[in-house]
């Protein structure tokens, strides 16, 4: 009996070792429903050839899309082009506003026909330990992957407040979200250590000062207010 218990769990271990050689391991790890429905609110930055150069996300019904700074001031305009998910068409949008301390832009597209935006999440409730979705449009070797999902561990909250993200990220990740589980928004990429497997993420609170600022301000179609530097208090939870 013993034998046969024996037997019976070195084929189990063999038949796992077969699956996850031959790659079919991951088909068990499939992606959670509230992601799935998130990446409907992530779009492409896109240069003038109409090429992928960065990811943003939509933040309001209104329009409002939330990206890195980085991400559209190549473009030098007041205006960017952008594309939703399963669109092949673009869209026109504005540039608000740009906060060059932390690197983000806020952008603004025609309201019509727009997806759900995505949940705003908390990101003070994320610590070391947890595992963040980030979602993106990485160009690698020339090899460009659209709406790639990287489930990354997070290895530390920086002094500065930034969430500090294990593993690689690549040109295009720049202005993605990172999503936790349920679908929620807790953060922003804008950095990558090019030299180590760490990426950086500003962390959705932050980010709100940007959101909340805009409210208040009046814009002219030829305006995009730049915050310049403001140093803001840096909150590590």
């Amino acid at each position: 009996m013993y034998s046969f218990f024996t037997s019976a769990v070195r084929g189990i271990q063999l038949i796992v070792v077969f699956l996850i050689i031959a790659g079919y391991y991951p088909l068990f790890a499939q992606e959670p429903e509230a992601i799935a429905k998130a990446k409907k609110s992530i779009i492409q930055i896109l240069n003038n050839q109409n090429q992928p150069i960065g990811t943003g996300i939509l933040i309001t019904k209104k329009g409002h899309i939330l990206t890195a700074m980085h991400a559209i001031s190549r473009e030098k305009a007041l205006v960017a082009n952008v594309r939703f998910f399963a669109k092949n068409d673009s869209n026109l949008a504005r540039i608000l506003a740009v906060d060059e301390y932390f690197d983000l832009a806020l952008l603004k597209v025609d309201p019509s026909s727009l997806p759900d935006a995505v949940k705003i999440g908390d990101s003070s409730k994320v610590n070391e330990g947890d595992s963040l979705y980030v979602i993106g449009h990485p160009s690698v070797g020339g090899t460009l992957s659209l709406y790639k999902t990287d489930y990354l561990p997070v290895r530390d909250i920086d002094d500065f407040g930034r969430i500090i993200l294990h593993g690689h990220l690549f040109p295009g990740n720049s202005g993605g979200p990172t999503l936790t589980k349920d679908g929620s928004l807790v953060g922003i990429i804008v950095k990558r250590e090019e030299t180590s497997d760490e990426s950086y993420a500003i962390p959705i609170n932050n980010a709100r000062a940007l959101m909340q600022y805009f409210s208040q301000v009046s814009f002219t179609k030829a305006q995009c207010y730049q915050f310049n530097k403001i140093e803001f208090t840096f909150h590590r939870h």
